[in-house]
């Protein structure tokens, strides 16, 4: 079961969350049917708190040292899990994109199944318990509301993520089970149905019976009905327009009720870097991406098409020099040595480039 590419879709469009691999691509029919086709030293103001006392996600970017200390210490406890080689740079430059991605307003950003950032999102909202875990069980236990499973397994009929109850969204992500409260975003946990499969995504109900996609516009702001949720996304944050309509399919990036604002009309080909823009072909027209609101840069490096980055970066090949990863981080190549951080040495991925590299526990 495949939703449209939301997620990979569009960091294909414009890296509007985490960098995908855009090696093949898909789109969604209205049946569900898979077609072919920063600056370090943030103070944050205080986390808004739910209810029951459980952190949600920071008001303002947590200083960089701890996004790089809670990404180092999760990934040295996730990736031996599925295994994974998902590297520290990619870590940090993920968060950067969600504390940027108004996620609170965005709820269209949470119906991918694919579970890729379910890690990061309860990494953010359990972000002072993490950095406070000293080992590997402490951090899942932050990652899972005090729960700690040796391995992640869907309810019969799910994909990778399922409701826990009526406000946790739970999902397998880097081989682990994690747990991510809707009520951060003021929004239920639903599980919805795609043809006989079903998946989980913080929403608000919607339509159960429309056979097609229905958008409606609130200046740049779409609503979209499908699957029984309604979900809520603005075109403007990938420099676009909402486009009213029923679709019967949202094209292979997930967007196509949104068409780019620039002057220049445009048909599918390469990105391009215009300043700190990232400038994309949408709906027929230039849509430019201000990768500024993440605190990056719009980037052309030896390792592909430009993309959101930090400054200073020319490649985001990582690196292990002893204890020691090297990465493209928030003040641009940065080096941070794993056993200051309380964790044993480096781990990297070299099969494939660019490497990734990560600590280990």
């Amino acid at each position: 079961m495949k939703t449209p590419a939301i997620i990979c879709g569009l960091g294909a469009v414009a890296l509007v969350l985490l960098a995908c691999d855009q090696s093949s691509s898909s789109t969604t029919d209205a049946a569900g049917e898979e077609t072919e086709g920063g600056d370090a030293g943030l103070e944050s103001d205080g986390d808004r708190v739910g209810a029951d006392g459980t952190d949600l996600i920071p008001e303002t970017r947590p200083p960089a040292d701890d996004i790089v200390r809670a990404c180092a210490k999760m990934l040295a406890c996730l990736n031996p899990i599925q295994p994974s080689t998902y590297g520290l740079g990619n870590c940090v430059r993920d968060m950067y994109r969600l504390l940027g991605s108004e996620l609170e307003r965005q709820s269209y950003l949470f119906m991918s199944d694919d579970g890729d950032f379910m890690a990061e999102l309860a990494l953010l909202q359990n972000l002072d318990c993490a950095l406070a875990a000293p080992d590997c069980a402490a951090l899942q236990s932050c990652l899972d509301v005090g729960t700690v499973a040796a391995s992640c397994t869907p309810p019969a009929g799910f994909g990778k993520r399922w409701c826990a109850d009526g406000t946790h969204l739970r999902g397998c992500s880097l081989g682990a089970e994690v747990t991510f409260d809707c009520a951060a975003l003021g929004l239920p946990c639903q599980e919805l149905a795609i043809g006989s499969s079903r998946f989980a995504s913080c929403s608000q109900p919607g339509n159960l019976s429309a056979p097609t996609f229905e958008v409606a516009c609130d200046g740049d702001w779409a609503t979209l009905e499908a699957w029984g949720g309604k979900f809520v996304f603005s075109c403007g944050y990938v420099g676009g327009s909402c486009v009213a309509g029923s679709y019967a399919d949202l094209g292979e990036n997930g967007l196509a009720f949104c068409q780019g604002t620039e002057p220049a009309t445009c048909t599918d080909g390469p990105p391009r870097c215009d300043g700190h823009r990232l400038i994309r072909c949408l709906g027929g027209r230039e849509a430019a991406t201000d990768c500024g609101r993440f605190q990056q840069t719009c980037l052309a490096t030896a390792e592909g098409a430009p993309y959101c980055g930090f400054l200073g970066c020319t490649t985001i090949n990582e690196t292990c020099t002893g204890t020691a990863v090297g990465f493209c981080g928030p003040v641009g190549p940065t080096t941070v040595d794993c056993a200051a951080l309380g964790l044993t040495g480096c781990a990297v991925a070299s099969s494939y480039y660019p490497n990734s590299a990560w600590c280990s526990w």
